[in-house]
């Protein structure tokens, strides 16, 4: 099928990332998806810091340390490799590995600080695309796991920066009871916020659970072959809910219209996940994907006009999105494929 190893290539998932530390609560003090005026590098940084805790900081996930160094913005930092994305550690006091170094989740790479443009001590850490030679764009983080296998959701924390509350950290200091223009909270959480946050770490350890079964399937398609993973992912859908299920829908169409030549049936899922405005929250890349899929089936059934439409509307969407450098270069080449038959 047309354009088949581009897709499958383009939309590669995200690497699973635990808390940046080795164990204790995090506080979240910026989530800067709200602060438009940083740079495309760090728009969706999250800024960390920890309380009670000897400020080590562990590797998110497994990867190989592309850079280990110093620089003016950054300060100490370090930028770990997991193929088609980042995650960057940076304003650390102390670096404790090297170059080309291989890691593996929960490894020490340094100490929190405050080196470089820091405001205060914290870990500036973000996920970002990868690029050759340079740092690539930022992307959201919807989620982070715990040590002991719970989560913790980045939660935004108004108008309060990592500097503004070291004193209030060694007595508790909870992001997501802050409100705009207010001092921030201090003490042990509220019982709503316990209930909310209880709550919240069930539903996020089913989500990770069900994130990862789906994951497998994808992972096992060379071997399993096409028609075997499809009945697979309609197994995982008869079991799922909320947007992990729009998520595996989104797969099944792809593979039913890339894989196994049903155009139709696989329009109809990418469709139907084209009207879930919730996925723009955790999961940014999808809707615009679809729209993209849904050129390449238009262009697979003769609709030129009707997939130049889609181009410019998944341009727009993305640009939207913060994610036009990741899917400019396919838009483009997609778009010059279906020029001569307009």
């Amino acid at each position: 099928m047309l354009f088949a190893s581009l897709s499958l290539a383009a939309t590669e998932a995200p690497p699973m990332l635990r808390m940046p530390f080795p164990r204790g609560t995090a506080a979240v003090c910026h989530w800067d998806a709200d602060r438009r005026s940083g740079s495309v590098e760090d728009r969706f940084a999250v800024d960390l810091s920890q309380p009670n805790h000897d400020g080590t900081i562990v590797a998110a996930a497994d990867g190989v340390v592309s850079r280990a160094g110093e620089n003016e913005e950054l300060g100490k930092h370090v930028i770990i490799s997991h193929g088609r994305y980042d995650t960057v550690y940076a304003h650390l006091a102390d670096v404790l590995v090297n170059n080309r170094q291989r890691v593996v989740s929960g490894e020490p790479l340094g100490f929190i600080g405050g080196t470089g443009r820091s405001q205060g001590i914290r870990l500036r850490f973000s996920l970002n695309l990868s690029r050759p030679g340079r740092l690539g764009p930022s992307i959201p983080i919807s989620l982070l796991t715990a040590p002991d296998n719970g989560s913790f959701r980045v939660m935004r924390a108004v108008d309060l920066d990592c500097s503004q509350r070291q004193a209030g950290l060694q007595r508790g200091m909870y992001a997501s009871e802050n409100e705009a223009g207010q001092p921030p909270h201090e003490g042990p959480p509220s019982p709503r916020m316990s209930i909310d946050l209880e709550d919240s770490r069930r539903r996020i350890a089913e989500g990770i659970f069900q994130e990862r079964a789906l994951q497998r399937v994808l992972d096992a398609q060379p071997q399993a072959g096409s028609l075997r993973t499809v009945a697979r992912l309609r197994q995982l859908i008869r079991h799922q809910d909320g947007l992990i299920l729009w998520k595996t829908r989104f797969w099944m169409g792809v593979m039913m219209y890339r894989d196994l030549g049903q155009l139709e049936q696989g329009r109809a899922f990418l469709e139907q996940v084209r009207t879930i405005e919730t996925l723009d929250r955790f999961y940014p890349w999808i809707r615009p994907w679809a729209l993209w899929h849904l050129s390449i089936i238009s262009i697979e059934l003769g609709e030129c006009e009707d997939a130049a439409r889609k181009l410019r509307q998944a341009r727009r969407e993305a640009q939207e999105r913060g994610a036009l450098e990741e899917l400019e270069e396919t838009l483009q080449i997609t778009l010059d494929a279906v020029t001569p038959c307009l």
